[in-house]
């Protein structure tokens, strides 16, 4: 194991995982037994990467399998393009703070763009998505969407639902 970065087995039993963590240590090697967190140095979680977006999941080792359910479940309501939007956003942010000097401003503008990461790709370029005044920002209008959950059980909303 010398020179590896990191040393991971699925172990047939507890001998198996006793020995591979024992010869990982000697070798100065942080190591992982798959579903058996009383052996190893080091622990995984699940991770949803919509980079440069990215959420971790960990039950520290208890759960594996519902930290997977729990990062399906959360890839589910992700929308993709929610990657193209942060990259845009990274690549607007020094112009967005330079045309809106007040934090008010900005906190304004960025939460009406952040509430379209959740529709559509953004089309165009970079400019179309920039402030186009600098005045004081609008009051924050709200808005209402009406949604039928047949007899009120939540589970039974459909995906579109679920976004608003």
């Amino acid at each position: 194991m010398r020179g590896a970065a990191i040393a991971v087995i699925d172990a047939v039993d507890k001998s198996e995982a006793k020995r591979f963590c024992e010869a990982a240590s000697a070798s100065g090697v942080p190591s992982n037994v798959i579903d058996n967190r009383a052996f190893g140095t080091v622990e995984f979680g699940s991770v949803v990467n919509r980079s440069p977006v990215v959420i971790g999941i960990s039950t520290t080792g208890s759960a594996p399998i519902l930290a997977q359910i729990i990062r399906s479940r959360i890839e589910w309501l992700l929308p993709p393009a929610l990657a193209i939007w942060a990259l845009l956003a990274q690549r607007i942010r020094k112009s967005v703070s330079a045309q809106l000097p007040s934090a008010a401003q900005r906190r304004v503008f960025w939460e009406a763009f952040s509430a379209r990461a959740f529709g559509d790709p953004p089309q165009g370029n970079d400019d179309d998505y920039l402030p186009t005044s600098t005045s004081d920002p609008e009051p924050i209008r709200g808005s209402v969407t009406l949604v039928g959950a047949g007899p009120g059980d939540a589970q039974l909303l459909t995906l579109k639902a679920v976004h608003a």
